[in-house]
């Protein structure tokens, strides 16, 4: 078995792939309650955040910035007010 030679750019770019897809992966954490919150903005900013974050800066920035949005999507969720008003129902002739 032949051994793997990378110069020093290509495993520049090969390990930020690997962390921006890390990133990627652990952004839709945030993504998925921000979408079930109705807080779907939120949740496509985190992903990107993480993922070219994650990219750059690798795992030491990718674990607190899931952490920080996650916990924003949970903080100010909106949910939904339920009414029990009677519909305007027409008269019937």
């Amino acid at each position: 078995m032949e051994t793997i030679h990378l110069s020093t750019n290509e495993f520049v770019v090969a390990w930020a792939l690997v962390n921006g897809g890390v990133g990627f992966v652990l952004g839709m954490v945030p993504l998925g309650f921000g979408y079930f919150r109705g807080r779907r903005r939120l949740g496509a900013i985190a992903i990107m955040t993480t993922t070219i974050g994650g990219a750059i800066l690798g795992i030491v920035f990718i674990i607190p910035a899931m952490a920080l949005f996650t916990w924003l999507v949970m903080r100010g969720s909106r949910e939904l007010e339920v009414t029990e008003q009677p519909a305007d129902n027409p008269e019937h002739d």
